[in-house]
């Protein structure tokens, strides 16, 4: 008996061992929630404390498959506080294969805003549209403009708006309006006219040669030209 015993004995606290092991395991295999949390805060719009989670979880799973996600959400939380060179620094950290249509984005952006007009150009280009949420279209037609107008394409700038004007609530009209009042010369101004007709911008843009004409001393192109947008708006 007393071997008997003594072998259920063993056999139970193995088996004890076994269950408090594999709960330890299991808790060590859970994901950590910081991640959610972290990318939960960022949408609701509080970035200091997404920001704190992201870290968080970055420092403490320095292997985890996730990271790529949690360098995304870091960089577009630079990114949107105008820190361009720390976004960039996040997105050079995804692996290449690993860059979707949003880190894409994130990065073109914010190669376009330091200076790298080319390179955030080519970036933008290699994005389906389609892939990307509203807003996020909204940034890549935004940033296309930007990038094509500092690169002095001020036309093909504004083809991109034009594609983009029925979803942007009016802020790539008022980006047309500057590229069309400042930066288009009076040929480029005329062809523009001729290219968007019957759009915002082809009536901006001869509203544009209308308030020229009198700097040319040319009244009655003024009033002709003014008296056409009029008729078109009517």
């Amino acid at each position: 008996m007393p071997k008997m015993f003594g072998g259920w004995l063993l056999v139970w606290c193995l088996a004890i061992g076994g269950i408090q092991l594999a709960g330890s395991n299991a808790g060590a295999a859970d994901p950590d929630p910081a991640l959610r949390q972290g990318i939960d805060k960022y949408h609701e719009g509080d970035q200091q404390e997404a920001l704190s989670l992201l870290r968080g979880f970055v420092i403490r799973n320095y292997d985890s498959p996730e990271l790529p996600r949690a360098y995304l959400y870091l960089a577009r939380i630079f990114q949107n506080s105008g820190s361009h060179r720390d976004a960039l620094l996040y997105t050079g950290r995804i692996p290449s294969d690993q860059k979707g249509p949003e880190a894409l984005l994130v990065e073109g952006v914010s190669l376009v805003a330091t200076g790298q007009e080319q390179a955030g150009l080519d970036l933008l280009l290699k994005i389906p549209p389609a892939e990307l949420n509203v807003d996020d279209r909204v940034r890549w037609t935004s940033a296309l403009a930007d990038a094509l107008g500092r690169l002095g394409n001020y036309l093909e700038a504004l083809t991109f708006i034009q594609r983009g004007a029925d979803n942007a609530d009016g802020k790539f009209l008022e980006l047309a309006h500057v590229i069309l009042r400042q930066r288009l010369s009076p040929s480029e101004l005329a062809e523009a006219a001729v290219m968007f007709r019957g759009t915002a911008i082809g009536e901006d843009a001869v509203l544009q040669q209308a308030l020229q004409a009198p700097r040319k001393r040319n009244l009655e192109e003024a009033k002709r030209l003014t008296a056409a947008v009029l008729q078109s708006s009517t």
